[in-house]
């Protein structure tokens, strides 16, 4: 116990060795997700030709729609 009150800066020492590897494990820890992000991102992108060709057969179809409805309120006015 003497000893333990004698050595005042060996406590301090051992205090900033704790938060030293503390700030070390959050560091580690964004750089493994970096890595992953990537992974998700390349499927992401075979999955965006596909989905790029279905709102593009819908927007041909939708416009063809609209153009029908423009007419049928003019010729309601006209009528």
């Amino acid at each position: 116990m003497p000893p333990k009150g004698g050595k005042g800066g060996g406590k301090g020492d051992e205090r900033p060795e704790v938060p030293e590897p503390t700030k070390e494990h959050p560091t580690p820890t964004p750089t493994p997700t970096q890595p992953e992000q990537p992974s998700p991102s390349k499927p992401v992108e075979s999955a965006t030709p596909p989905t790029s060709a279905e709102p593009s057969s819908s927007a041909p179809g939708q416009g063809a729609q609209l153009v029908e409805r423009e007419p049928a309120p003019v010729a309601g006015d006209a009528a």
